[in-house]
C-alpha cells in the first residue's frame, strides 16, 4: 500500500477526534450547556381530539349538503298593513333601519329608510329588508303635529312571513 492512503484516513480520524472527543478543559461552556439542559421539560403529550371525518369537496351543487336552518337569502319580504283609517293624508309613514335613541325621542337617518309614504286610508305595503335588519324604527309623522310622532321600534321575529300592523 502507499503511503498516501494510509495518510488519508489517519487524517480524518484525527480531524474528527480533535473537534468533539473527550471532556474537560477549556472553558466551562459545556458544562453549563449540560446543566441547562437538565431544567428543561420535555413538551406535553397532546391528547387526540375526536373530529368529524371531513366530507369529499362537492363536485356538482347537488353534492352540497347545506346544514338544518341555513339560509342564503340575503334579505327578506316584510309585510306593512296600517289600519289608521281615513286620515285624509295628513300623516306620513317611514320605516327606517339607521336609527338612535336620544333623550327626546329618535335621531332617524333618513336616508335608510325602507319605506316613506302618505298614509290614506286602511293600506298594505310589502318592502324587501335586508337579512341583517334586526330592528327598525317605524314611524307614524302627523303633518300637523310633526313634534308628535309615534316612534316604536319593531323586532324582526324570524318567522316565514313577517309582518308589522300599524293601528
Amino acid at each position: 500500500m502507499s503511503s498516501h492512503t494510509l495518510i488519508a484516513p489517519l487524517c480524518l480520524s484525527l480531524a474528527i477526534t480533535a473537534c468533539g472527543g473527550g471532556g474537560g478543559g477549556g472553558n466551562n461552556t459545556a458544562s453549563t450547556a449540560d446543566s441547562d439542559s437538565a431544567n428543561i421539560t420535555p413538551a406535553p403529550v397532546q391528547q387526540p381530539v375526536a373530529v368529524d371525518e371531513p366530507q369529499p369537496p362537492a363536485e356538482t351543487t347537488a353534492d352540497l349538503q347545506v346544514p338544518e336552518g341555513f339560509d342564503l337569502r340575503q334579505d327578506y319580504t316584510l309585510t306593512v298593513t296600517s289600519y289608521i283609517g281615513d286620515s285624509g293624508g295628513n300623516e306620513f309613514l317611514t320605516i327606517c333601519r339607521n336609527y338612535s335613541e336620544n333623550a327626546d325621542g329618535f335621531d332617524v337617518d333618513l336616508k335608510s329608510c325602507l319605506l316613506k309614504t302618505y298614509v290614506a286610508g286602511n293600506s298594505d305595503y310589502t318592502v324587501q329588508a335586508r337579512n341583517t335588519d334586526d330592528t327598525l324604527l317605524v314611524s307614524i309623522w302627523k303633518l300637523d303635529t310633526p313634534d308628535q310622532t309615534q316612534h316604536r321600534v319593531w323586532q324582526r321575529q324570524y318567522r316565514d312571513e313577517e309582518f308589522i300592523e300599524i293601528r
